[in-house]
């Protein structure tokens, strides 16, 4: 027997009445078959739903994990009323599911993916800054820091750097060879703070609603090239935006 806590990152309604889950826990993205789980009447039911997160008692088998029990810690029930919440959890889960989880810091991947969960449930922070959030903390995690003490070659630290997004490093205007984002003051502090802050306090800023705009077309970019993907749960949360 295997008791794990975990979020329910991915379900997959069956035709016998049971979900197949992906599950983010602190060690990775398991794969569990919930027996009848699916039905209204399931001690499962709840425990197994996309979002939840949920204390799980699993049986290992041939082709994966076997729920025997599970127990909802937190469901986040907000955001099932609002479409545009609901399509960038699911563009988190299709991020972690495409590229994993960083290695370093044991759990730091699913407590990020909770900690978002739950200013998008909240409905306390703006959506788009939620995003950028988890995509330069996500970036960070599984290996993409960027450098962002100073300039790259003369360390100037405060004003006129640019942020290239294919070396992830900041460069002032005598050392800036090609194209980058020129940052603002605001936007360099935000930067700073959600790669170097300890993660509890990575959403405690605000900015205005052009920094905010800056700060999460870098986000965005950033993690699409390091990670080498665009998915479709992103074009789809772009449509809604």
């Amino acid at each position: 027997m295997i008791t794990k806590k975990g979020l329910i990152i991915g379900v997959t309604e069956l035709e016998d009445k049971g979900r197949y889950l992906r599950v983010l826990t602190d060690d990775g993205v398991h794969e569990v078959y919930a027996r009848g789980a699916k039905k209204i009447t399931s001690k499962n039911n709840a425990g197994t739903e996309i979002f939840c997160y949920s204390r799980l008692c699993a049986t290992p088998g041939k082709n994966g994990l076997i729920l025997d029990s599970s127990e909802p810690e937190r469901q986040f029930y907000n955001l099932r009323f609002d479409i545009k919440k609901l399509a960038l959890a699911n563009y988190f889960a299709e991020v972690v599911m495409h590229s994993g989880i960083g290695t370093e810091k044991t759990g730091e991947t699913l407590n990020l993916f909770l900690l978002c969960l739950y200013y998008l449930d909240a409905g306390n922070r703006e959506t788009a800054l939620i995003k950028a959030v988890f995509e330069l903390r996500y970036a960070c995690e599984i290996g993409f820091m960027p450098g962002l003490i100073g300039c790259d070659v003369c360390h100037k630290y405060d004003e006129g750097l640019t942020f290239v997004i294919k070396s992830g490093k900041l460069y002032c205007e005598e050392h800036l060879n090609g194209t980058g984002y020129p940052l603002s003051p605001a936007v360099l502090h935000a930067l700073r703070f959600v790669c170097l802050s300890e993660l509890k306090k990575i959403c405690d800023f605000k900015l205005s609603p052009e920094a905010e705009r800056d700060l999460a077309r870098i986000a965005e970019n950033y993690l699409i090239y390091h990670t080498e993907k665009h998915l479709k749960s992103l074009t789809y949360y772009n449509r809604l935006s």
